[in-house]
């Protein structure tokens, strides 16, 4: 089966048409994300993001339902509250890009939506409302950054965790500063475009060398697929699995790695990183899935005994983009007194 946009679509619109046969029925439903583009498939699977706004509270945040092997509905609930203040949403980094975004609106009662994306949108991408956005990214980057300096967890899993979020963080405050906030699997292709934009374009660089290494080659690459498979195969089947990490994601995720491969190593091997170490979060701690996970950290120089230097080289990543901040304040008038 060939997956065009106007496929994907029908299979949004057939799915709302069938919530709305049940009660309570949603306010409003809109489509998003990358279904949205015309960049919506990677590695052949994509994923069809819905938004459910109700007038209760949501039994559940965000649910998965598989539709074929290679796409899945990814549908976020959220209570009409959350909405209560529309021009505050403005800083909302996530539903407010979202409503930002180009969304194709699927149903709606009252023209509820109409109101309140005019609100949120207006004035949206003013430089105040950006920088808004993404202080708190970059904030919350220099605050892992710290953990990872001063030690806060045991050097491990967590640590990495810490640093990789970081990474995440940062590279969003930039993006968020010239544009919206990145996509999960094409975070590296769009941070080099942001990056460029704010006529920083060696930053893409320095983004790709927080997270690989010149040793990596494409055996190692090969050999760690399986792995890394059985690994979320493992966690997925746990019941305190994370939706992220639940198997109808994982298409998704090891396709868009394997196409990336080639033109993006880095962005490869982000996405794998990424997950495999979220993953093991939840192994027992004698997990024999745990020694290829050291092993790729090893290689990758994201070993403990590597810490000092990639901690070192992710301060001057972040002593960057802060930088940018202080010129992008100073260019808007909005220094703080």
């Amino acid at each position: 089966m060939k997956l065009t946009k106007d496929l994907l679509i029908r299979f949004a619109k057939t799915h709302v048409a069938e919530r709305l046969q049940k009660k309570p029925r949603p306010l409003c439903i809109y489509l998003t994300g990358s279904v949205c583009t015309e960049d919506f498939l990677l590695g052949g699977c994509t994923d069809i993001d819905l938004v459910c706004i109700h007038n209760l509270q949501p039994a559940v945040e965000r649910e998965l339902i598989p539709l074929t092997p290679d796409v899945h509905l990814d549908i976020r609930h959220y209570d009409i509250t959350r909405f209560d203040q529309p021009r505050q949403l403005r800083s909302d980094v996530w539903i407010g890009s979202f409503l930002c975004e180009n969304p194709l609106v699927l149903h709606d009662n009252g023209h509820w939506f109409e109101f309140t994306q005019a609100s949120v949108c207006s004035q949206f991408f003013r430089p105040e409302y950006a920088l808004q956005r993404a202080q708190p990214l970059i904030d919350s980057a220099r605050q892992c950054w710290m953990e990872c300096f001063s030690g806060t967890h045991k050097p491990g899993v967590f640590t990495l965790r810490a640093y990789l979020r970081s990474i995440e963080d940062a590279a969003n405050a930039l993006a968020c500063l010239v544009g919206l906030p990145l996509a999960e699997r094409r975070m590296f292709a769009q941070f080099a475009m942001r990056a460029q934009g704010a006529g920083l374009p060696n930053l893409a660089g320095s983004l790709a060398e927080l997270v690989t290494s010149p040793a990596v080659t494409d055996e190692a690459w090969l050999a760690w697929q399986p792995e890394w498979k059985a690994c979320l195969s493992q966690v997925s089947s746990q019941e305190n699995c994370p939706v992220e990490l639940s198997s109808i994601r994982h298409p998704y995720l090891f396709n868009a790695s394997c196409s990336t491969w080639e033109k993006s190593p880095a962005g490869a091997i982000w996405l794998m990183v990424k997950t495999w170490t979220d993953a093991v979060t939840f192994l027992p701690k004698d997990s024999p899935l745990l020694d290829t996970f050291n092993g790729m950290c090893s290689l990758l120089e994201l070993s403990p005994e590597y810490y000092s230097q990639r901690i070192a080289g992710l301060d001057r990543f972040l002593e960057e983009i802060e930088a940018y901040f202080d010129s992008f304040k100073r260019k808007n008038s909005l220094s703080e007194e």
